[in-house]
């Protein structure tokens, strides 16, 4: 019995790819939380609200507003941010927006509106699968 367990022991440490005797082992990288693969901004940042306020007000608001709607544009809503898109990817990506005229869009503001555009748009943040893993039940339902 004694040698029946003995080996049993040594099968499933070495199937674990254990030896016993505390060797030491390469941790695992953490896994990313921010939904493209190395940008310090979080899943949770990437919601219409954050956006707004950071990036679409301060670089798009002087003209992209009522009573002025640049080109019919107006982006104060989700739904008409939304709508225009591709438009207002394209030209803050290509850095035709903000225009010349004494406005500015930050690197981080740039980067902001272009990475929550990649990640279709979303009202709210996206949910991540650790961020489920870490709700309860109720919370769920």
């Amino acid at each position: 019995m004694k040698r029946s367990l003995a080996l049993l022991t040594f099968v499933f440490l070495a199937a674990c790819g254990g030896s016993g005797g505390g060797g030491e082992s390469t941790p695992a990288p953490a896994p990313s939380n921010n939904g493209d693969g190395g940008d310090s901004t979080s899943l949770a940042e990437l919601n219409f609200e954050n956006v707004l306020k950071n990036a679409i007000v301060p670089a798009c608001f002087n003209c992209h507003k009522a009573p002025a709607n640049a080109n019919g544009k107006n982006f104060e809503t989700y739904e008409n941010v939304f709508t225009h898109r591709a438009a207002i990817e394209d030209s803050v990506k290509n850095r035709r927006m903000p225009d010349k005229k004494g406005r500015t869009m930050t690197d981080a503001q740039r980067s902001l509106l272009l990475r929550w555009l990649a990640a279709g748009a979303p009202r709210n943040a996206p949910v991540s699968f650790t961020s489920l893993q870490e709700m309860t039940i109720g919370e769920i339902e």
